[in-house]
């Protein structure tokens, strides 16, 4: 834009659509005479042809654009001139319209299978278990489906915790022949297997729960919530310990 700049300056150039297309100011009824005014870009004289009218000189927008050296293409049908410092001049340049931009799209929500991610669960507990020299836990399939009964009554009815407005206390969801209950860790923390049992580790009656000795079985519930404001989903996420007393 420099020279345009510089150009403009030196001759008053008016850029207007009048000088655009080729009219010349006499066609509308106005007295113009050709410009004698010598027209010099970066200390480079070059032929520019003009009319003067009323004391102004008029030069046509495309002689004005190949002198300086910048594109300019004109757009009919929306009445409207292109201009582009950035790119140098070609007297054959046409306008060509813009290619719309597709409107993005949401991501896609990923599938997650609840019990690949239960089974991961039960490894992460188990590493930290490891860490004390614990017994690793059984991931028991009873435990397990009482577990995701948890998980998704705590989705259907909007609550993270120990007491279910449906079930009342998280025993009377377990009720199992043959196990007694060692306890329960709940969560909506966690965007995987890993950082929910970060999560659990992070607070002390959580990490006691999976560091107590004694427990020998465990069940993992997994129940998802996708918000469109984010990438990742809300996981319910559900720890029930206990001992089968039956074996």
């Amino acid at each position: 834009m420099k020279n345009v700049k510089k150009a403009s300056f030196l001759v008053g150039v008016l850029i207007g659509a009048l000088a655009f297309g080729g009219i010349t100011a006499t066609a509308v009824g106005i007295l113009a005479t050709p410009s004698t005014v010598r027209v010099v870009v970066d200390g480079t004289e070059v032929k520019l042809e003009g009319y003067n009218i009323h004391n102004n000189n008029f030069f046509m927008l495309r002689d004005n654009a190949e002198a300086v050296n910048y594109s300019v293409v004109w757009d009919g049908p929306n009445n409207t001139i292109y201009i582009d410092t950035t790119r140098g001049y070609d007297p054959n340049e046409q306008y060509i319209p813009p290619t719309a931009t597709p409107s993005p799209t949401a991501t896609p929500q990923a599938e997650i299978d609840v019990y690949e991610y239960a089974t991961e669960v039960v490894r992460y507990v188990n590493i930290e278990r490891e860490k004390l020299g614990l017994p690793p836990l059984i991931q028991s399939a009873a435990l397990t489906e009482a577990a995701m009964r948890k998980s998704q009554d705590m989705l259907d009815n909007n609550y993270v915790g120990h007491d279910s407005p449906v079930f009342g206390r998280t025993e009377s969801i377990v009720n199992i022949p043959g196990w007694k209950y060692k306890g329960e860790n709940v969560t909506n923390s966690g965007y995987d297997p890993e950082s929910s049992v970060k999560t659990f580790m992070a607070s002390k009656g959580h990490r006691e729960n999976i560091l107590r000795e004694g427990t020998t079985h465990v069940g993992i519930g997994v129940a998802i919530r996708w918000h469109d404001y984010s990438e990742s989903p809300e996981i319910l996420w559900t720890q029930l310990f206990g001992t089968n007393i039956s074996e």
